[in-house]
């Protein structure tokens, strides 16, 4: 599959959970996002399936980030980043969620952490805690 194909296809599925997470909290669907691994299943198989080629010796390049950089320049390496951070971001946002409904903490008030945790999640989820 052509690598951008893989990355617009990752993007629309998890684009449909965050819409889903942002507009429609309670709905049947979302409920599905909520409980289900699929979709960052789905993203992680992929992912696995296009790092293996690189393992082990890609443990030896996280040493600095001239070698992290020069991994980047590989398309391969370039997309599974992004699954990475498809897959890890959606999952933030979807803990997020169910613990905040489980605490009855009000969507409004959710709403700007997801959309951070989409962008960056690691910041939504500061902005959350």
């Amino acid at each position: 599959m052509h690598l951008d194909l893989a990355l617009s296809l990752a993007s629309a599925a998890t684009g449909a959970c965050w819409i889903l997470l942002l507009v429609a909290p309670r709905a049947r669907a979302t409920r599905w996002v909520l409980r289900s691994d699929a979709v960052p299943l789905v993203l992680c198989v992929v992912y696995t399936a296009l790092i293996a080629r690189y393992i082990p010796g890609i443990f030896l390049k996280f040493d600095s980030l001239e070698h992290i950089h020069e991994m980047l320049e590989d398309r391969r390496l370039l997309l599974t980043s992004m699954l990475h951070f498809l897959a890890f971001d959606l999952l933030v946002g979807r803990a997020m969620l169910a613990d905040a409904q489980a605490r009855g903490i009000s969507h409004a008030r959710m709403v700007p952490c997801l959309v951070m945790s989409f962008f960056l999640a690691p910041v939504g989820y500061v902005m959350y805690a």
